[in-house]
Order: C-alpha cells, then sequence, then structure tokens
C-alpha cells in the first residue's frame, strides 16, 4: 500500500488470530477489507491502496488464511463475524465500512445483520449465494 513496510498486528480472541495489516489515517473513517476463501490480505490490497489517504484501511488474514493461523476448530460464517466484531469493538471503536470479497463477504452480510452501531456500510465484491438479476439481451 504506502511506500514504508505498514505495522502487522495480530488480534486473539477465544484462541483464534486475525492478521492485521493498517495503513492510512482515519480522517473518513476506517474501512475493513475482508479476503475470498483461500485468499489473504494481499488479494485485496491493490483495491484498498486506493483509499488509504482518506481512511485508515485494515487489511485482515482471516484465522487459517495468509499469515493467520488455523481456528481452534472447524469455523463457518457465524464464528469468523464473531471474531471481526471483536476486533472492531476492541481495536476499531468507531463505525467502519466492511468491503467483503466472495467468502469475506458472507462474513460481511453476517455481521451488518447484527445491525451493530459499528459497521456503518457493506461493499460485496463477488459474493456467493445472493440473488443475481435475470440475465436479458434487451
Amino acid at each position: 500500500m504506502s511506500t514504508g513496510t505498514p505495522p502487522i498486528e495480530r488480534f486473539e480472541h477465544h484462541g483464534a488470530t486475525l492478521v492485521v495489516e493498517r495503513a492510512g489515517e482515519p480522517v473518513a473513517g476506517h474501512i475493513l477489507f475482508l479476503h475470498g476463501w483461500g485468499g489473504n490480505r494481499e488479494s485485496l490490497r491493490g483495491i484498498a491502496a486506493l483509499f488509504q489517504h482518506e481512511y485508515c484501511v485494515h487489511l485482515l488474514d482471516l484465522p487459517g488464511f495468509g499469515e493467520a493461523p488455523p481456528p481452534p476448530e472447524s469455523w463457518g460464517t457465524i464464528e469468523y463475524a464473531y471474531l471481526v466484531q471483536q476486533y472492531l469493538l476492541d481495536c476499531v471503536q468507531a463505525p467502519a465500512v466492511l468491503v467483503g470479497h466472495s467468502f469475506g463477504g458472507r462474513v460481511s452480510v453476517r455481521l451488518a445483520s447484527r445491525r451493530l452501531p459499528q459497521v456503518r456500510e457493506v461493499v460485496l465484491i463477488g459474493v456467493p449465494g445472493l440473488p443475481q438479476p435475470a440475465f436479458s439481451r434487451q
């Protein structure tokens, strides 16, 4: 993202770990980027870099991906959403935009459905399981 090496943080909660890279200043707020299944924080770096001049950008490695160790047991979207929620509450402490790609989008939807004041907006990229408009050539 920036020319310098951004700090890498480890957020641990109930035996699970998020690896987080932060860049930018929260002039306009915070944006959390949640990658897809099999991805990591690198997969959304290019998009995140566009926002780091006005937002504090949080690139996450979800448990079991990138540099984050696997969760303590088999997890689904509920557990991943709970961990991201705790990160928002403990470390961000401000409303944030969630940008989720694929599986990260499913986690974002799960988290947004809780109607937490810490979730300001949600942006979804290529999320499976959401209704698609009918295709028409007209």
